[in-house]
Parts: C-alpha cells; sequence; structure tokens
C-alpha cells in the first residue's frame, strides 16, 4: 500500500478531498473480502493535476486523465477513481459521515458499510450482488458486538 499512501498524501497536501469506497472500503472496515483494486471517489480533478500525482506516486494512469480512471502501481493494487456513486449520494455528506481509518500517518475517509451495501445493491452488477450476503452479515455480526459492548460497559 506504500504507493496507494503516497498518493493519497499527495491528494491531502493539494486539498483534494476523497473517501474509500466499495469493497476496499469494506476492508478498512474489517469485512474478511478480497478485492483486486482500491476504490476512490474524489470530486473532478483538472487532468494536469491528476497527472502529475499519479506520477509522483509512482503511477501510470489510464482510462484517460480525469475521473472515472484507474492509477496502475507498479508494487499495489491498481486505484480506481470515480466521480459519484450509484446511489446519487453527495460527497460532501459522505465524508461527514465517514469513518476515519488511520494507515501509516494517512487519515482515509471510508465510506460506512450500510453506504456501501446500498452502492453495491444499486449497482446491480453480478460482482456486487455476489457480495451483498457477506456484507450484510458481516455488518449484522458488528452491530452484535457493538451492541454487547454496550451492555457490558454501560
Amino acid at each position: 500500500m506504500r504507493q496507494i499512501l503516497q498518493f493519497l498524501r499527495l491528494l491531502q497536501k493539494e486539498k483534494i478531498p476523497f473517501i474509500a469506497i466499495g469493497m476496499s472500503a469494506a476492508r478498512l472496515h474489517g469485512a474478511p473480502v478480497v478485492t483486486e483494486d482500491f476504490d476512490l471517489w474524489v470530486p473532478s480533478i483538472d487532468a494536469d493535476t491528476l497527472e502529475r500525482l499519479a506520477t509522483k506516486s509512482g503511477a501510470i494512469l489510464s482510462g484517460g486523465r480525469e475521473p472515472p480512471c484507474a492509477l496502475n502501481f507498479t508494487e499495489d493494487l491498481p486505484v480506481d477513481l470515480v466521480r459519484k456513486l450509484s446511489t446519487r449520494l453527495a460527497l460532501t455528506y459522505a465524508l461527514r459521515i465517514s469513518k476515519k481509518v488511520r494507515l501509516e500517518g494517512v487519515a482515509i475517509p471510508v465510506l460506512p458499510l450500510e453506504e456501501i451495501i446500498k452502492s453495491k445493491k444499486a449497482a446491480g452488477r453480478p460482482k456486487d450482488l455476489a457480495a451483498l450476503p457477506m456484507l450484510s452479515n458481516y455488518l449484522r455480526a458488528k452491530r452484535k458486538v457493538q451492541s454487547a459492548r454496550r451492555r457490558t460497559t454501560g
């Protein structure tokens, strides 16, 4: 994740908001999932800025010079950049309700698991629909554990 984290640091330095979404976000929540890429929701980014940040982080852009596109790294998973979710959730609202996960000094906003499930349902792709039972079961189990903790500590 070294190159991905470098890219995220550069986004933060440029004050470009972002939020982890998809299965990579579910993984950051602790869900036992596998993913082939790191999905990142960003606003529209100037093409020259994106190209500069990609180069600084060791990535090659594919699919265009602005989202939706991908950053391909030599050592990390590809990063897919998107500008919107299938649920039409606003990025500003998503950032407010996101959980921050810290990895090597980078605070990564992560879409709530409930919203990840909604976006997978809305997308309706076979791979998204196949992930729903596991994500829903994980969310239920996580809520049970949190509820039990509150009862024992409260």
